[in-house]
């Protein structure tokens, strides 16, 4: 028998405490709480542990990568997104490589990185990735405007021969 949970991926950060088993009226089984302290968890221990995994689900950071420039060469040293495998060997950021990010220069010192628009869990659940912040670590390389269409964003100020880290939420 297959099953297939309830809620969305953990990318669509809309989970809630009852998606992770969290009920406000969960009872301990006979009112006996806990058999086994070692071993067992409470009705009330559980519920809290729900509450803060959703909590977690809704703040984690969406994807981090590694980009690098050479000319008008962008590479991509590795990405760790959430509905994907990390991908930590470097690639062409201007090639598609299915479910992960693409980067280009599109115009002077300015790098624009699209994400693709959804992807589906390995129980068969697709969901929308929407990024929403764009935080690159490297003195001087900013986000442009501070917004995202498109599922693109761009970073500015991408001199030649740096390596910029870029965490995304």
């Amino acid at each position: 028998m297959t099953i297939s949970p309830a809620g969305l991926p953990l990318w669509s950060r809309t989970a809630s405490f009852e998606v992770y088993g969290g009920h406000l009226q969960k009872r301990d089984y006979g009112g006996i709480c806990m058999v086994n302290a070692l071993t067992d968890v409470s009705a009330a221990q559980f519920c809290r542990l729900t509450g803060d995994a959703a909590g977690a689900a809704r703040v984690a950071t969406l994807f981090s990568m590694s980009l690098s420039r050479s000319g008008s060469t962008i590479t991509i040293n590795y990405c760790a997104p959430q509905w994907a495998p990390p991908s930590l060997s470097p690639y062409d950021g201007g090639v598609a490589m299915g479910l992960y990010p693409v980067a280009a220069l599109t115009d002077t010192n300015e790098v624009t990185v699209t994400v693709p628009s959804s992807a589906t869990d390995e129980f068969g659940v697709a969901q929308a990735i929407v990024p929403r912040m764009v935080f690159p670590c490297y003195s001087g390389v900013t986000w442009k405007g501070g917004t995202i269409a498109a599922n693109a964003f761009v970073l500015a100020g991408f001199v030649t021969g740096i390596t910029v880290p870029l965490m995304v939420w």
